[in-house]
């Protein structure tokens, strides 16, 4: 590793980390009696919320604004993951503490892996960036959703086909959109784009690991890795994200000579998005244009 790279990695390493929210996500009075849903990722409570309706609570335990990498249950989220009718989780270890939470109830957890038997390849729990496993994510969610509520299976089962229908249609604008791209390579921040990757045709590489701990410096070993990407011109753009601190990335990017970019990965919602109420399509569609005007790919 170069001198600079290697006292980045360090020195950055040294960074605290911002606290993690103290607001408590909790059922209102009005909700009682309504199956309630719970969840530390906003894709899955947003596939949740999409297909149960107004027939049930969501429980976002992740607050807006923050990462689900770096969520440590209170005890009254354990209690909230123990008393749902029903628990959504990625499983992997993308999200260790609600994970375990999850393993010690009694009622209906849906594990989002086992339920898909995806393979061990690529790495990362970031499974919705693929529109296609999102689909088959959705209808697994919409079967869990009935087995809490019978008597409004059929609601579920329908609104569940509208969302595989509406992916179906993005992955086709998607794979339109970037069947034409002079540069293969996606560099981020941390390694969340290789679903997306395999999907569209690309290569990724990152500075931090897929499950990314609480340390904000990128991976020693990983930046070695990239280093001479970095010198041969093989990127031209390194990738920040919404939700994780990119100042380090972008010193490196400086250092280099290279370009920086904003790509979603889509864990949770800024306050931005959240007041804007911004949804999966959307992001995706973002990530296109972004995508499309850094690895120069042919729009029609």
């Amino acid at each position: 590793m170069r001198p600079r790279l290697a006292a980045l990695a360090v020195a950055f390493g040294l960074l605290p980390i911002a606290a993690c929210g103290v607001e408590d996500p909790s059922v209102t009075a009005e909700q009682r009696g309504k199956p309630v849903v719970v969840t530390g990722v906003w894709p899955l409570a947003e596939l949740a919320e999409r297909i149960g309706g107004d027939r049930i609570v969501v429980i976002n335990l992740t607050p807006v604004g923050e990462s689900p990498h770096e969520l440590e249950l209170t005890g009254r989220q354990r209690e909230e993951v123990l008393d749902a009718d029903l628990a959504l989780v990625v499983g992997r270890g993308f999200q260790e503490d609600v994970e375990r939470a999850a393993a010690a109830r009694d009622g209906e957890t849906l594990v989002v892996f086992d339920a898909l038997d995806l393979p061990t390849r690529p790495e990362g729990g970031h499974v919705w960036l693929d529109p296609t496993l999102m689909g088959s994510i959705a209808t697994a969610v919409g079967e869990a959703l009935s087995a809490i509520d019978p008597e409004a299976a059929s609601d579920h089962a329908r609104r569940a086909e509208e969302v595989v229908e509406e992916v179906v249609a993005l992955d086709a604008q998607l794979r339109t959109g970037l069947e034409s791209c002079e540069r293969d390579l996606i560099v981020s921040q941390h390694d969340a784009f290789g679903w997306f990757a395999a999907r569209y045709g690309f290569e990724t590489a990152a500075f931090d690991d897929a499950d990314p701990d609480d340390d904000p410096a990128p991976d020693p070993e990983l930046v070695d890795e990239i280093e001479p990407l970095l010198e041969d011109g093989s990127v031209v753009t390194l990738f920040t994200e919404t939700l994780q601190p990119g100042s380090w990335l972008e010193v490196i990017a400086e250092e280099q000579g290279l370009d920086t970019a904003v790509l979603n990965p889509y864990e949770g919602r800024t306050t931005s998005e959240d007041a804007r109420d911004v949804g999966y399509e959307s992001v995706m569609l973002y990530d296109l244009r972004v995508l499309q005007d850094h690895l120069d790919c042919t729009v029609e």
